[in-house]
């Protein structure tokens, strides 16, 4: 299901969106709602991987 900004992004044209976040982070919040990985930087900050 998309939200507001998604659904506002698709009206005017866009057909992608790329968001980032931590290992400690949201990243099951984004794969639950229809997103991939595409992207790890390992050990980027203090041991943590950043994921895109």
């Amino acid at each position: 299901m998309c939200n507001a900004a998604e659904t506002e992004a698709i009206k005017n044209g866009c057909i992608f969106c790329l968001v980032g976040t931590w290992d400690f982070q949201a990243e099951e919040f984004y794969l639950k709602n229809g997103y991939e990985r595409i992207s790890e930087l390992k050990n980027y900050w203090l041991g943590h991987s950043k994921y895109f």
